[in-house]
């Protein structure tokens, strides 16, 4: 099974400026050293926002960034900045480090992809900054906003109605399979998938078809010249049907077989561990299309509510919930590494995957679900932060329950249970002060209670209390339905499932 890893270079570079490491080539082989022997297959290379990483010729790029000192009629010094190690890399030691990861990654037998972000939003509303591009504020008639004070956040993404933006970023792309000899090319529609006039998504669907067909004509004649095959994907919004809505024709693009592989994954304040995977595998039934589900970094019970990173336990959860599900393949988004180049980093709290240490425990566990059914993992009752910007976010907590509402549903996906410790803990806001008794059915079957227990987690919330249930798994599904019942007035606002292998 192949596990997919996206790299931020800004990440990179942001780590070099902040550590003060020499930015050479051996600081960047080191890096990719990290990846070895773990079960990543795939290493993708992000080149862009509204700037690029390298010494791009068509996109505003880090070394003219770090060279400016006015910006829209603002004073800037960047010099400062992590856009320094870039300046010094491709402008003053003359070596490009994308070269050195190409080369490297296959060396530890890893597959190189390059993944260009389509319409960054970055600082866009920014007069100044240091990742924000000249290209968009040079053109405000090609804001997907024009008619209205664009002072939204997505406002001024670029409008891909306009042909104008389309050859720029195809005058992009063609630059990055021109300098870079790489096995596959990503277009991350995540940032952002705003890419067309408010209420004229539906124009865009035929637009974007066509665009895909242009791109795949770039790839052929790179394959021509590099003589081998150069896969094509998707990274999208986790439902089919919202991206078609957004304007974007996943439907099309599956059945004519215009990508190799779509990566569904939700947007960036949560991640969703009930994501469709299961409709897009009906989608590619019986096509060459592979879906390589997508796992974000940060985890929020619903909109407003705390946002932390994941855990180890939660990321094995995604990959079992997903696996099972039938994803071809599991992909990692914003799972920074620090690698070889540091001796230990530790920011963030116990099990933290940004620390070093549990990203390594993840790198070198995720490769296959047989590998994942035999850990302890967590499954988090979230929701998805992707939806059409005139639609309400789907999230099903908080969750009032009591006397005049007498019970509710609700689903956490666990992936394949069979003989594991299932245990459900539910986080409970009793607003009076005075506790009701908890019932809670799995599947239509009663849970065993053990009354109130702690969440030992970062996820804690002192003004709540938890309580928790054991489940019965004798055929359960990939998916637990939940019915919960209470005495007393409260409201639910946490919930997980604990998997723990017997």
């Amino acid at each position: 099974m192949k596990v997919y890893f996206n790299e931020d270079s800004s990440h990179f570079c942001y780590m070099l400026d902040w550590e003060h490491i020499d930015p050479t080539p051996e600081a960047a082989a080191a890096y990719i050293e990290s990846f070895r022997g773990t079960d990543v297959t795939d290493f993708i290379m992000n080149v862009n926002a509204t700037t690029a990483t390298y010494d791009s010729k068509v996109m505003q790029n880090y070394c003219d960034k770090y060279e400016m000192t006015e910006e829209n009629g603002v004073s800037v010094d960047y010099k400062n900045t992590f856009v320094r190690p870039a300046y010094e890399m491709y402008r003053l030691k003359g070596f490009d480090y994308f070269q050195i990861w190409i080369e490297k990654v296959r060396e530890l037998g890893m597959t190189p992809w390059m993944s260009i972000r389509m319409n960054d939003a970055h600082a866009l509303l920014d007069q100044a900054h240091v990742v924000k591009g000249a290209y968009t504020s040079d053109h405000p008639e090609l804001w997907r906003v024009t008619e209205k004070n664009a002072d939204g956040y997505y406002d001024r993404c670029l409008n891909y109605l306009k042909p104008e933006v389309r050859a720029y970023m195809l005058a992009f792309i063609e630059e990055v399979l021109d300098r870079y000899d790489i096995d596959g090319l990503e277009l991350d529609f995540t940032r952002e998938i705003y890419c067309f006039p408010v209420g004229m998504e539906w124009k865009g669907r035929p637009v974007m078809n066509a665009f895909l067909g242009e791109v795949r004509t770039l790839l052929w004649r790179a394959e021509e010249r590099r003589g081998h095959k150069i896969r094509l994907s998707a990274l999208m919004w986790e439902t089919p049907s919202v991206n078609y809505q957004m304007g974007f024709d996943v439907y099309h693009w599956i059945r004519e077989g215009l990508v190799d592989l779509i990566v569904p994954i939700v947007h960036w304040v949560t991640t969703w561990f009930d994501m469709p995977i299961d409709e897009w595998m009906v989608l590619t039934k019986g096509t060459n299309v592979e879906i390589a589900a997508g796992q974000q970094e940060l985890v929020s019970a619903y909109p407003g509510a705390m946002t932390k990173n994941s855990n180890v336990d939660m990321a094995f959860g995604q990959a079992a919930a997903n696996l099972s599900k039938g994803a071809d393949a599991v992909y990692l988004y914003n799972y920074m590494a620090w690698g070889t180049l540091l001796d230990e980093y530790n920011w963030g709290s116990e099990g933290d995957i940004t620390q070093q240490k549990n990203l390594d425990i993840i790198l070198h566990n995720i490769g296959s679900l047989e590998k994942i059914l035999l850990l302890k993992r967590t499954s988090v009752l979230t929701y998805s932060d992707n939806t059409p910007y005139w639609m309400p976010f789907p999230n099903r907590l908080p969750m009032w329950v009591g006397e005049t509402r007498p019970g509710d549903y609700f689903r956490i996906a666990t992936g394949k249970l069979t003989t594991e410790r299932a245990e459900l803990i539910v986080g409970i806001d009793f607003p009076d002060g005075i506790m009701g008794e908890l019932t809670v059915y799995c599947n239509g079957k009663p849970t065993e209670a053990f009354g109130e227990c702690q969440l030992e987690s970062a996820f804690h919330q002192p003004d709540l209390r938890y309580f928790k249930f054991r489940l019965n798994t004798e055929g359960c599904g990939n998916t637990q339905v939940l019915h919960i019942y209470s005495t007393k007035t409260c409201w639910m606002k946490w919930a997980q499932i604990d998997v723990t292998p017997v």
